[in-house]
C-alpha cells in the first residue's frame, strides 16, 4: 500500500504540473528573451472603417506586457489593453481584437512585439479601412497599333478612378458618367504579351480587386501609302487579286497578281457571276506555278456599321476556335450591307501569324466598276510567330 501510495503522489504531481504547463501555454506562453515572431493567420475581416473591431487570429503574439502593438499602414493603435479609451479590446498570445484607430488608412496590418529590446514584426496582410468596391466588369482590349493597346470595361457605380497596372507600369484613369470606361496603353513592345490589371478606386483611395485581361500590340493597316484604303481587284483586272497580309520588304501589306500565287495568304474570286473572299489557296484558279498559302480562317462574322476601333475581345485568338481554309460568298443576301470580320492563321515554318481583317461591305462589297471592282479590307498583323493576339 506505500508503494501504491508513493506512485499516487508522484503521478498527481506530475498530472499538475501537465495542467499547469498546459494553461500557461495556451494563455500567455512567452517569456523575456522568447524570439519568435509573431504570424498572423487570419482576420475577421480585411475591410472596416475606422471605430470598427478586428478581431486578429495567429501564434506568437506574446502577452499583453511583451510592449506589443498593432499597426494599420503607418497608423499605430494605442492605449494599454482593456483600458478606457483604449484601441486595445483583448490580446492573448493567439488572438487579438484591437479597434481601427483614428487616421488609419488602407495598407499593410502587422503586429509587433518586443523581447529584451527586440522587436519582432508579423508578415504584413493587407487591409483596408473604408469602401472597397468590386473590380470592373467585361474588361476586353484591342490592338490600336504595334505598340499600343486599347482597353474598355463597364463603369463601377462610386467610383471615383480606376488603376491599370501592366508590366512594372500603372496607370490613373479618371472615372466618368460615361456606362463604359476606355484608355489606351501606350509605349508598350511589339509581340509581347502583356496581361492587364484594371483596379477601381473608391473615395476612400482604396483598391479594390483586379479584373483581368491579357492582350499584345499587333500592326494596324487601313492602307499602303497613308493615302489609298487597301484593295484587292476582280480576276478581269490587270491589278492584284491576292494579298499578302505582311511583306517583310514593305514592312506592310502587299497586293499581289496570279504570277506571284506563292505569296498570296487571302484572295478575291470575282468572276462567273461569283464574288468570294478568304483562303486563298481555295480559289480555284489556274495557277500556272506554286499554288498559295494555306492560310486558315475562322470566326466569319457580318457586323453592321463597325471598324476595327469598335471590335474588343478578351480571348486569344487561339483559345477554343477551329481554323479552316474558307471561302464565304459575298453575295449571301444575310451579308450585304455588313462589314465582315473574321481571323486568319498564317503559317510560318512550322509557326504562326495571326491576323484579323475586316471586309468593308458598305455599299455593297464589290466597289468601283468593271473591269476593274474592288473589296477594301482592314487589317490587323502580328507580327511576332505564336502570338495569338491582333486587333
Amino acid at each position: 500500500m506505500k508503494i501504491f501510495k508513493l506512485w499516487s503522489y508522484i503521478a498527481l504531481i506530475a498530472f499538475l504540473g501537465l495542467t499547469f504547463t498546459a494553461c500557461d501555454d495556451e494563455d500567455d506562453p512567452l517569456t523575456p528573451g522568447d524570439t519568435n515572431k509573431p504570424v498572423i493567420t487570419s482576420l475577421s475581416t480585411n475591410n472596416a472603417n475606422v471605430g470598427d473591431t478586428v478581431t486578429i487570429n495567429g501564434t506568437d503574439f506574446g502577452t499583453a506586457d511583451d510592449n506589443g502593438s498593432v499597426h494599420f499602414g503607418t497608423v499605430q493603435a494605442k492605449g494599454e489593453v482593456g483600458a478606457s479609451g483604449s484601441d486595445y479590446v483583448s490580446w492573448t498570445n493567439t488572438k487579438i481584437e484591437v479597434i481601427v484607430p483614428m487616421g488609419a488608412k488602407s495598407g499593410e496590418l502587422k503586429v509587433e512585439k518586443t523581447i529584451d529590446g527586440t522587436v519582432y514584426t508579423s508578415e504584413p496582410i493587407m487591409f483596408y479601412v473604408g469602401a472597397v468596391l468590386p473590380a470592373p466588369t467585361n474588361l476586353m482590349a484591342r490592338s490600336e497599333n504595334e505598340s499600343s493597346v486599347a482597353l474598355a470595361w463597364d463603369k463601377v457605380e462610386g467610383a471615383s478612378k480606376y488603376l491599370v497596372k501592366y508590366g512594372d507600369q500603372e496607370k490613373e484613369i479618371s472615372a466618368t458618367t460615361e456606362p463604359q470606361m476606355a484608355t489606351k496603353i501606350t509605349g508598350l513592345d511589339e509581340g509581347t504579351v502583356y496581361e492587364f490589371s484594371v483596379h477601381t478606386i473608391s473615395a476612400d483611395n482604396n483598391a479594390g480587386p483586379a479584373a483581368k485581361v491579357s492582350w499584345a500590340p499587333a500592326y494596324r493597316f487601313e492602307s499602303l501609302d497613308g493615302t489609298n484604303t487597301i484593295k484587292l481587284y476582280e480576276a478581269a483586272s490587270s491589278f492584284g487579286s491576292g494579298i499578302d497580309l505582311y511583306n517583310d520588304t514593305d514592312a506592310s501589306p502587299k497586293i499581289l497578281t496570279v504570277a506571284e500565287s506563292d505569296n498570296w495568304n487571302l484572295g478575291l474570286y470575282a468572276k462567273n457571276n461569283e464574288v468570294k473572299f478568304g483562303s486563298a489557296s481555295k480559289i480555284s484558279f489556274n495557277w500556272g506555278g506554286a499554288t498559295p498559302i494555306a492560310s486558315l480562317i475562322s470566326n466569319v462574322i457580318a457586323l453592321e456599321n463597325v471598324t476595327l476601333d469598335d471590335l474588343y475581345g478578351s480571348q486569344a485568338m487561339d483559345s477554343q476556335v477551329t481554323y479552316t481554309e474558307e471561302l464565304f460568298d459575298l453575295t449571301d443576301a444575310t451579308l450585304q450591307g455588313k462589314n465582315i470580320l473574321f481571323f486568319v492563321k498564317v503559317p510560318n515554318g512550322d509557326k504562326f501569324n495571326y491576323a484579323k481583317v475586316l471586309v468593308n461591305g458598305k455599299g455593297g462589297f464589290l466597289k468601283g466598276t468593271a473591269p476593274n471592282r474592288y473589296v477594301e479590307v482592314t487589317i490587323s498583323y502580328q507580327k511576332a510567330v505564336n502570338v495569338p493576339y491582333a486587333k
